[in-house]
Parts: structure tokens; sequence; C-alpha cells
């Protein structure tokens, strides 16, 4: 199950769409691209207040 989901803007950034407390958790997501798709299940410790996280082609899987 998922805690909260939200969209990418057209500068890479996410707004949540409900809050999320501070903890421990995955970061899921896919994205289009010419030879297939990249997949991204990044572990992540949110604190409070604003949080960074980088989804690169490094740190994605890519699926055919």
């Amino acid at each position: 199950y998922y805690v909260v989901k939200g969209n990418f803007d057209t500068a890479g950034r996410v707004v949540l769409t409900a809050p999320v407390p501070p903890g421990n958790y995955y970061v899921f997501c896919s994205a289009k691209v010419s030879n297939g798709a990249l997949v991204w299940d990044v572990p992540a410790v949110l604190r409070v207040g604003e949080n960074t996280i980088t989804l690169t082609a490094g740190n994605a899987e890519l699926i055919h």
C-alpha cells in the first residue's frame, strides 16, 4: 500500500497530496524513456520540514 502520492511538476519537483509523518519510507516512481521505463524503489528517511530525494538513472532500474 502507499502512504501518500504526488505528481511531478515541469521542474521535477513533487508536492505530496497529504502530510507525511517523519520516518523511514520507500519512494516508488516510474517514468517512460525511449528504450523502456525507469523504475525507482529508493529508501528515504523523511524528517520534519522539507526533504529532498534525488531520482536519477543511476538509482533506477531500466525495464525494457
